[in-house]
């Protein structure tokens, strides 16, 4: 089946059309089409992307399956697993060191939510850029992002350390605080607006966000992560278990992971206004019983729908992953491919230098809070 992208109507079009399923292609055609009725379950906009990190698979080729995958998104605090990668980029080429020295002044604790702020002094303090990493990988802490941002040179530095790496699909041009004044403008500007033009206004400013995300270039992205091509072995388990570790979004992916299963994820959410979400998002490395690996990523915007539905609908993403996969031949594979880890390590880093497949593009990224 080759990789289907767009609305879920062509989606379905192009399921009916194709072929019966051999038993190893079932997950795959039975995969897209609940990707197409889970986003179509609220109103609002969304975009999901399933990459499989098993390249080769007779599942299929190239293992993709999205709905909306093209579409940028706002990304919110998702935007924080580039910012660590590219802090990993600036260790690596010698710019930096974890162990750099990064100040918080109290003048930068602008935030509703920023857990950091219990650790900073009357006078400010600094932190290394490892514990800021740790932050905003743990907890989603935004003086941490900003700060990190600040020592990395700026928005255009960080961007620039992304296409170097092959990061795609993701778009980074402000940081927290810029993006919490966006949100602020927005209400300003919605509340002397009638009504009925209020939404019409918000689904357009959602349109063309400043820092923005496509589904598949983020879940393309997370695959080569997790392959070891973004960055060296020690910089990948570095993120990745951090990833592992992170403490929000329960209710998203991980709620939807069926027993055995492992994640490495990062969450990111937005502000309501007038009733619409600006975002409630979740992308991560998804990593079953046997070692098989699949990055996915889910983007929720512009929906009137409460909290428990948008997350519900993240969380049937990953249901529907864990389906396909128990619904796959047992033999699909024939085992671990040289090299991958099992499930007693749950990131599955490759060795470094063995390579994956694909060589992808970039852009990316936007949140205010979690």
């Amino acid at each position: 089946m080759k990789r289907l992208a767009g609305t879920a109507a062509s989606i379905l079009l192009a399921a009916c059309g194709a072929a019966a399923p051999t038993p190893d292609r079932v997950g795959a055609s039975t995969l897209q089409g609940e990707l197409a009725e889970i986003a179509a379950r609220i109103d609002g906009r969304v975009a999901i992307a399933v990459v499989s990190l098993d390249v080769g698979s007779t599942l299929e080729r190239g293992g993709e399956w999205a709905v909306n995958g093209d579409a940028p998104m706002p990304q919110q605090s998702t935007f924080k697993t580039w910012l660590a990668v590219a802090a990993a980029d600036a260790v690596e080429r010698g710019e930096a060191s974890w162990e750099d020295e990064v100040r918080i002044e109290r003048a930068h604790l602008l935030f509703p939510y920023q857990p950091i702020a219990e650790e900073v002094g009357p006078e400010g303090s600094a932190f290394t850029l490892a514990h800021l990493v740790e932050q905003i990988l743990l907890v989603s802490d935004n003086p941490s992002a900003d700060a990190i941002l600040r020592h990395l040179g700026g928005p255009g530095a960080v961007q620039a350390a992304l296409e170097r790496r092959g990061v795609e699909g993701v778009r980074i041009t402000t940081n927290e605080e810029g993006l919490h004044a966006l949100a602020d403008r927005l209400r300003a500007e919605v509340a002397e607006l009638p009504e009925e033009d209020a939404r019409a206004h918000l689904l357009a400013a959602l349109a063309a966000d400043p820092n923005a995300a496509t589904a598949l270039g983020a879940a393309r992205s997370l695959a080569r992560l997790a392959r070891g091509e973004l960055l060296s072995e020690a910089s990948t388990r570095r993120i990745l278990s951090l990833m592992e570790a992170s403490e929000t979004g329960q209710a998203r992916l991980r709620a939807g992971l069926a027993p055995g299963w492992a994640l490495a994820h990062k969450t990111g959410s937005g502000f309501e206004v007038a009733g619409v979400s600006l975002g409630a998002n979740d992308i991560g490395v998804l990593t079953a019983p046997d070692g098989r690996r699949y990055a996915v990523a889910v983007f929720v915007a512009g929906t009137t729908a409460d909290a428990a539905t948008r997350d519900g609908v993240i969380a049937g993403v990953a249901r529907a992953v864990t389906r396909s996969q128990a619904s796959r031949s047992p033999n699909h594979l024939g085992g671990l491919r040289e090299g991958q880890v099992g499930s007693s390590n749950h990131l599955g880093v490759l060795r470094e230098g063995q390579v994956g497949s694909s060589k992808l593009p970039g852009s990316a990224s936007r949140r205010p809070s979690r």
